[in-house]
């Protein structure tokens, strides 16, 4: 996706997160889409990243669902809001959206689309964008 959208250059991907916390620098734009790891995740970050590197960056968070059905969404807010940040939009997630072009190149069973594009993943889920509140 960051050679599709030619930015490449100013992204970094790892599965470290102190690595990924100590490369980060200027205004960073964190995004976490870990299937149903969110918060330890989150956690990780907090606990790594200085006071004023997070009062910079912005978070962009998929919600997910926990092994028991439940939505994590609540979780992630409050995460965020004990540290003094807030929400800034949530974009929910349409599930129309989720049949790519490449798909239909493939195949034009409407029921075959819905399963690529669902990846067995709950209809309601949502991104959330947080900021620190000043």
């Amino acid at each position: 996706m960051a050679d599709l959208n030619k930015v490449s250059k100013k992204c970094f991907f790892t599965t470290s997160i102190d690595q990924a916390v100590n490369k980060l620098s200027g205004i960073p734009l964190i995004m976490i889409d870990v299937d149903g790891s969110e918060i330890d995740v989150i956690r990780n970050i907090f606990a790594c990243a200085s006071e004023e590197l997070l009062r910079l960056s912005y978070f962009l968070i998929e919600t997910d669902y926990h092994s028991s059905g439940n939505s994590n969404r609540n979780e992630i807010i409050d995460e965020f809001q004990i540290r003094g940040f807030k929400v800034l939009k949530e974009i929910k997630r349409d599930p129309s959206e989720r049949i790519s072009t490449v798909a239909q190149k493939y195949t034009q069973s409407f029921l075959d689309l819905a399963i690529y594009g669902m990846e067995g993943r709950p209809a309601n889920q949502s991104w959330l964008i947080f900021k620190a509140a000043l």
